[in-house]
C-alpha cells in the first residue's frame, strides 16, 4: 500500500473512532442513514434497537469474515511456503 493512501485510510480510521467514542448510537444510526438510504427517524430507530439487542449481528457482512479468513490462511500458506525452500 501507498504511504499517501495509508496515512489517508489511517486519518479516516481516527475519525470514525472518535465519532463512535463521541456518540455510538448517533454513529451507528448515521451509518444506517447512509448505507440505506432512509431519512425516516421512525425507521432508524427501529433499526438501531434491533441491531442493539441482537448480539450475533454485525455492521459489516459477514462474509468479510469469510474473505479475512482466506486472506489470512493464503498469508499462512505463503509463509510456511517460504519457510520450507529454506
Amino acid at each position: 500500500m501507498r504511504q499517501e493512501e495509508r496515512e489517508k485510510i489511517e486519518d479516516i480510521t481516527r475519525l470514525l473512532n472518535d465519532l463512535m467514542a463521541h456518540n455510538y448510537t448517533y454513529f451507528i444510526k448515521a451509518l444506517l442513514m447512509v448505507e440505506k438510504e432512509i431519512d425516516d427517524m421512525e425507521i432508524i430507530d427501529k433499526m438501531y434497537q434491533m441491531y442493539i439487542s441482537n448480539d450475533q449481528m454485525t455492521l459489516l457482512h459477514e462474509s468479510f469474515d469469510d474473505i479475512l479468513m482466506e486472506i489470512e490462511n493464503e498469508k499462512e500458506e505463503r509463509r510456511n511456503d517460504l519457510l520450507e525452500e529454506k
